[in-house]
């Protein structure tokens, strides 16, 4: 806990530093397009993106408003924003009911189903599906992400949700997207949960109430 607690302090402040570096790289873009700004702006908001996982590890973030997002457009709208990043051997499968509304900001809401897309595709080493559904009962709201890969053992589901807990190799994960996936879910009144056998692949369960 206090690790994260300082993580989410220093993202903080490291956050602000590069939303100006963003910000000056993106006026002088605007004076003089060249191809050493676009090079800071990619590093800029991949790192703003890291950033913000590390804040929203702390127990009072700063931005932690009321939202509301429609889950039918999120998922609907998730091929866009993910397909050009899968082997084209990995099939994207999607099914969503209505456009109910739950209590999270559509920004936040794509994100985590973005970043459960991507963390299934690691997770399938030849060909297989991915399966984004969405739907809604009277009382709540329910997406789920599930593929057909390699599965995990109990005691590293176990540990899924640690922060900064990966099992990709290093470089390529910071531990921090199943963790800040499941405290955006939580602060909202809702909940996640994972089912995985080794050899049968992994679903992603997250359940929030409806919201009028």
């Amino acid at each position: 806990d206090l690790i994260a607690e300082l993580a989410a302090e220093v993202g903080t402040e490291i956050g602000a530093a590069i939303a100006i570096i963003e910000a000056r790289a993106r006026a002088l873009a605007a004076e003089q397009p060249s191809e050493a700004l676009d090079d800071v702006l990619e590093v800029a908001q991949g790192a703003r993106s890291t950033m913000r996982s590390l804040t929203a590890l702390s127990p009072h973030p700063a931005d932690a408003t009321d939202q509301r997002g429609t889950a039918g457009e999120v998922v609907r709208t998730l091929p866009k924003l993910v397909r050009r990043t899968l082997p084209t051997r990995v099939a994207l499968e999607i099914r969503a009911e209505g456009n109910p509304w739950v209590g999270i900001g559509p920004n936040d809401l794509t994100r985590i189903c973005a970043n459960l897309v991507f963390n299934a595709n690691d997770a399938i080493a030849g060909e297989g599906t991915i399966a984004v559904s969405m739907v809604q009962d009277e009382e709540s709201v329910v997406i789920e992400v599930e593929d057909d890969g390699a599965g995990m053992p109990r005691d590293v589901v176990s540990r899924l949700f640690q922060p900064f807990f990966t099992t990709k190799p290093v470089g390529r994960g910071t531990g921090l997207g199943l963790a800040t996936a499941r405290i955006l879910v939580e602060r909202v009144a809702g909940t996640i949960e994972v089912q995985s056998d080794v050899g049968r692949g992994t679903r992603f369960t997250i359940r929030w109430p409806l919201v009028a």
